[in-house]
């Protein structure tokens, strides 16, 4: 009688292709893994900073707002890009100097209902309620030309410049919630430190 099953070779074969399947999925296990301990090395080195948490406790109440009236809402965290340099060089004193004076022009480029907050050392954030990716782009693209031009003086130091780098991501799901907005806010700012600074990064998903 013959044989209507499989042969060896192709019995072989299959379980050849089943077994590499396991091994992209362990892969594949392994990275998902690692990023989720990234993010959350990153969140738990951040539980104990009092500013994190006003940050936090900000933005979940702009984003409920933004949910419940239908508005859009975008965020943005920003690096000062040369500020430990000068906190090395001049002291911390120096840079808090440098700090206060950024505020107070990126202040006057904002609008009032804008929340502008720092999130310790060089870390910055915009939240913008009731304004899209496009519409904040237009604000953190001004700001960024206008860091790119300044020139501090300060007591007796040299003129000292900064500039800025910018990850900008707008709230775009119904279930997206604060943490998932700063990661990829987040995620858009170390792009955008990782191709050398000084230019704005915008999280398209």
């Amino acid at each position: 009688m013959k044989d209507k099953g499989k042969t060896k070779a192709q019995l072989i074969e299959e379980i050849a292709v089943l077994r590499q399947r396991v091994a992209e999925l362990e892969a594949e296990r392994q990275h998902t893994n690692e990023v989720l301990r990234e993010s959350e090395a990153r969140l738990s080195s951040l539980v104990d900073n009092a500013p994190y948490i006003v940050f936090m406790g900000q933005l979940a109440s702009a984003i409920h707002s933004a949910k419940r009236y239908g508005h859009p809402l975008s965020l943005c965290l920003y690096h000062l890009d040369n500020l430990k340099w000068i906190d090395d060089t001049y002291g911390s004193r120096m840079g808090d100097e440098i700090i206060a004076k950024v505020g107070g022009l990126i202040k006057k480029e904002l609008r009032t209902t804008d929340i502008l907050g720092r999130l310790g050392d060089d870390k910055f954030y915009i939240i913008f309620p009731h304004t899209s990716v496009p519409d904040a782009s237009i604000s953190i693209e001004r700001i960024h030309n206008l860091l790119e031009k300044q020139v501090f003086s300060i007591q007796d130091s040299p003129p000292l410049e900064t500039t800025g780098t910018f990850g900008i991501k707008e709230l775009s799901s119904k279930d997206m919630d604060e943490i998932v907005l700063f990661e990829a806010t987040d995620e858009a700012l170390r792009e955008a430190r990782a191709l050398g600074g000084n230019r704005i990064v915008v999280k398209k998903k």
